[in-house]
């Protein structure tokens, strides 16, 4: 749907999925949970990181900025 294709290899409870184009080692990886998904407790798994690929330390200052101060969510 979003054009990721899986890459090969990874472990058991993890998928590692690649967009279109890019020739990095993986843009998405998922991991299961060993928690019940129906209960949330401190401590739990959540987001683990995020990248961004920038071109340039400009284009780096402008995504900072949007990050810090992003712009208001109209309804």
């Amino acid at each position: 749907m979003l054009g990721f294709r899986p890459l090969p290899g990874g472990f058991a409870g993890a998928a590692f999925l690649q967009a279109a184009g890019p020739a990095n080692d993986h843009d998405l990886g998922l991991f299961q949970s060993p928690n019940d998904p129906g209960v949330r407790r401190p401590g739990d798994v959540g987001l683990y990181h995020l990248a961004w690929e920038v071109g340039t330390f400009t284009e780096l200052g402008e995504i900072a900025e949007k990050l810090v101060y992003p712009a208001p969510v109209s309804a």
